[in-house]
């Protein structure tokens, strides 16, 4: 086997092993979905009312009809 080869497959094994070990450390998040009304909307910040999670959280929104 030529020597870039076995570098390449040495590399690849090594990004493989890094990969598990951090998909084995992450948490798996389980909790139930929250649900707010959303009370203001400027186009750029939403306000939410009855929706339990701390001031400057990150979330995802879907749109009820």
């Amino acid at each position: 086997m030529a020597p870039r080869t076995r570098r390449n497959l040495r590399f690849m094994h090594a990004l493989i092993d890094r990969t598990f070990s951090a998909v084995a450390s992450a948490s798996l998040d389980l909790a139930p979905r929250r649900f707010g009304r959303v009370v203001a909307c400027d186009g750029g910040l939403i306000e939410v009312s009855g929706l339990g999670v701390p001031i400057g959280t990150i979330v995802g929104s879907v749109r009820w009809v």
